[in-house]
């Protein structure tokens, strides 16, 4: 369902494991960096990921599996190019459980505007299994929009 996977913000991006977020294997994983708060330890405001559609189309739902966090929240936009710039908010969620799901206003997306799926994530997850020594960060094993 994508084409590939951008970085809005890098500072908190191992681009070496980006394809791992899509490449629909649930057991590879893509990790951030480690924080020892939940705001980034106030370095950065908040970091994204833009996801590009292999057609631009308007999406119901939006799946991040992951299974090391508690807490945290994101946002999730629709935009024509990889940036926050003229993007639609279109959901909210929380990284509660494996799969953390979030259904997204449909009314608020066109076709047109829907060539990427841009998730900023605004606050980090506690990890159950820390990051070196840090205990925020993410861990995710992928993400799918319906």
């Amino acid at each position: 369902r994508f084409r590939g996977v951008t970085g809005v913000q890098t500072c908190a991006l191992p681009i070496s494991l980006i394809p791992n977020l899509t490449d629909g294997n649930a057991n590879t994983a893509w990790i951030s960096y480690g924080f020892g708060t939940a705001n980034y330890a106030g370095t950065i405001k908040e970091f994204g990921l833009a996801l590009k559609l292999q057609t631009p189309t308007v999406v119901s739902k939006l799946t991040i599996q992951q299974n090391t966090g508690t807490g945290g929240s994101f946002t999730v936009y629709t935009n024509s190019s990889a940036s926050l710039d003229g993007a639609v908010e279109v959901g909210k969620g929380t990284f509660e459980g494996k799969d953390a799901v979030v259904t997204l206003d449909t009314s608020k997306q066109s076709a047109e505007k829907g060539a990427y799926v841009i998730i900023v994530v605004n606050e980090l997850p506690r990890l159950s299994l820390p990051i070196g020594a840090w205990n925020y960060g993410l861990r995710i094993n992928e993400i799918k929009v319906d």
